[in-house]
């Protein structure tokens, strides 16, 4: 009689539902108060006095802030991250103990059936609460009137696909170590390890490279570190129009591609615990190949990150880039030479781990550290030296006093211009800036270029702001300066890019005032009134009455304190710069806040308070050095 090939065992399966139901009974009561319990809750809500329309919005709006509030991409993330983790730990838990790992595979069941078992009541786990939740959470929508179930829908989607795809790949980690704490550690590290060798490399640039800081942070959120990313791909954009909200899904096809991965990730898995020595129970890692990796990359990671902190510090304490250097490079040598044997120690569980063979393997690793911080130094990859080809540009943005974004020919090669003179001033300016002149000003300049590509190449640089270096017209500082005393671009950079466009209605406006004793108050001022005092701000920019912060401009002696904030709407959108835009994740925002700050040009603007009575004197205006010598007159009292 032929035997039966069987790739399941309900026994196996309906122990691991009994014996970990706290797992599956926590997770469902989690999700079931997340969504179902608070639609209940908000069924008891009176909307007396609303119509049928409004009353339908405001139950959508509330149902849409229920699923995807703020932060709720990265609150899926990481919830569908724990429990997958907890129950690939909950039904792969015997690997991890010599006993039960024995007992277990004694069992006349084939490697496969056991771990098909395994997975299949695993995934039950996770996938079965979503469903319950689900199902809830749309009874109550209907009970409610809500129609819109298609978000329910995405929302029990996010959950079972990016928590597949967790719980996968924290099987397909446990198959490379022997430790059951070891898991939960290891799939952390990697849901964030290509993200954090990133932002260490770039750290290590930044503090030995000149004008490398945050060269790389456009990069920052990538695919290959899965808990950071989906917590930023996936969600809901809320589009704020003037009569409505509309909601627009976003990254379902990122955790489409995620699932995938995933069932790749079983598979290796499931070819992995066929060869799975039970020996190696116990053991930090149980396939040799990864032991080197692990030395390395703890050696590298602990190495690096111990120089840029010291570098951070006590960096104040040196005046010179070859001082930073040097104290970065020993550091590294230290650090590196300790983490390497820690994590021998770590993967052999002795104390006693120096031998000839890791003292070699040791030096090779310090060697190539060293060989990396020299290529740094020495600019040999030609960073420092980059400038990207013009054709390639579609935005080019300099930032010191505040934002210019230049998208023309002519803007793009003035601050390409300015980028040159701060590369071949290179030597002038550390000499500069490690120099002990009293008189020593510095400026902090960022360069960024928008690529066609759609990346984003940064550079940043502290460039000498003396008083000499602003007289002389040729001098990066009052290069700068100039453009940045342009009416225009001052308007675009500390206001927004639109700021006159016919589209924007000004929401509200309030006036900061102080009394002598500095009490803090506040004028709400009339929505008629707003535009006006609005369009006198603009003439006086217009007209060239502006201050910047510099060492001839006596800045906080001309500025006031009293300022004037505008919450403005635009229908078919706010522009910003790209920087900031990056910055601030409003690509797509309709309403922004501004701040009109005031000095003593702007006459228009004050004319127009007095005219107004928002203000009956220009004594009611105080400067910020007024207001620092009347804190400080105070005190004394």
């Amino acid at each position: 009689m032929r035997s039966k090939t069987s790739y399941f065992n309900k026994t196996v399966f309906w122990k691991n539902i009994t014996h970990f139901w706290p797992v599956w009974l926590i997770y469902t009561i989690l999700l079931l108060c997340m969504v179902p319990l608070r639609l209940l809750v908000n069924s008891g809500i009176s909307y007396e006095g609303y119509s049928a329309q409004e009353i339908k919005e405001i139950k959508m709006n509330n149902f849409m802030q229920i699923l995807f509030s703020d932060g709720s991409g990265a609150l899926i993330a990481l919830l569908s991250l724990a429990i997958g983790i907890i129950a690939a730990m909950a039904v792969f838990y015997y690997l991890y103990n010599n006993r039960s790992s024995h007992l277990f595979h004694s069992l006349p069941l084939k490697r496969t059936e056991l771990f098909i078992s395994n997975f299949l009541s695993g995934f039950c786990m996770i996938v079965v609460p979503v469903l319950l939740a689900f199902i809830i959470g749309t009874v109550c929508c209907i009970m409610q009137g809500i129609t819109s179930l298609q978000y329910l829908l995405a929302w029990a989607l996010m959950l079972t696909g990016e928590g597949f795809f967790f719980y996968s790949m924290a099987i397909f980690v446990g198959m490379f170590t022997g430790q059951l704490l070891a898991m939960p550690v290891f799939t952390i590290i990697l849901n964030v390890l290509y993200i954090g060798c990133r932002y260490v490399i770039t750290c290590m640039i930044s503090t030995i490279g000149y004008g490398m800081a945050n060269s790389y942070a456009d990069r920052m959120n990538s695919i290959l570190s899965p808990v950071i990313y989906l917590s930023n791909k996936v969600g809901v954009e809320y589009d704020y129009l003037e009569d409505r909200i509309e909601y627009h899904m976003l990254g379902l096809s990122v955790v489409g591609i995620y699932v995938l991965v995933g069932v790749v990730l079983i598979v290796i898995s499931c070819l992995l615990y066929q060869k799975r020595k039970l020996e190696t129970t116990g053991d930090v890692l149980t396939i040799p190949a990864t032991r080197p990796v692990f030395r390395w990359g703890m050696a590298f990671c602990m190495a690096f990150l111990t120089a840029i902190l010291l570098s951070g510090l006590f960096g104040v304490l040196v005046h010179t880039s070859l001082g930073n250097f040097l104290m970065v490079l020993f550091t590294t040598l230290i650090a590196g030479f300790l983490a390497f044997f820690i994590a021998e120690m770590i993967l052999t569980k002795k104390l006693r781990v120096v031998t000839k063979k890791r003292l070699l393997e040791c030096g090779v690793m310090l060697g190539i550290s060293v060989v990396f911080l020299f290529c740094i130094k020495w600019n040999a990859f030609g960073l420092e030296n980059k400038i990207p080809d013009k054709k390639e540009i579609v935005a080019a943005n300099i930032n010191c006093y505040f934002d210019i974004e230049e998208n023309s020919e002519s803007g793009i090669d003035e601050i390409m211009s300015i980028h040159q003179q701060i590369i071949d001033s290179k030597k002038e300016f550390q000499a500069y800036q490690g120099s002990s002149d009293l008189d020593k000003a510095l400026q902090w300049v960022e360069i960024d270029y928008q690529l066609a590509d759609g990346s984003v190449m940064v550079r940043s640089y502290d460039v000498p702001a003396a008083k000499n270096y602003y007289e002389n017209a040729d001098s990066v500082v009052s290069r700068i300066y100039a453009m940045s005393m342009d009416p225009e671009n001052y308007l675009k950079g500390n206001l927004m890019v639109n700021y006159d466009d016919p589209n924007n209605h000004i929401i509200s406006m309030e006036f900061d005032t102080y009394d002598q004793n500095l009490e803090y108050g506040s004028i709400n001022i009339p929505d008629e009134r707003a535009q006006e005092i609005y369009d006198a701000y603009l003439k006086d920019i217009r007209a060239g009455h502006i201050y910047l912060n510099t060492v001839n401009d006596n800045y906080y002696k001309h500025t006031y304190i009293n300022g004037l904030y505008l919450h403005v709407y635009n229908s078919q959108g706010i522009q910003l710069t790209r920087r900031e835009q990056r910055m601030w994740g409003m690509e797509n925002s309709k309403d922004y806040y501004l701040n009109l700050n005031l000095n003593d040009r702007c006459v228009y603007t004050i004319n127009k308070l007095l005219e107004l009575h928002i203000i009956e004197s220009e004594d009611e205006l105080m400067t910020s050095q007024e207001m620092e010598d009347r804190s400080m007159s105070m005190e004394q009292e």
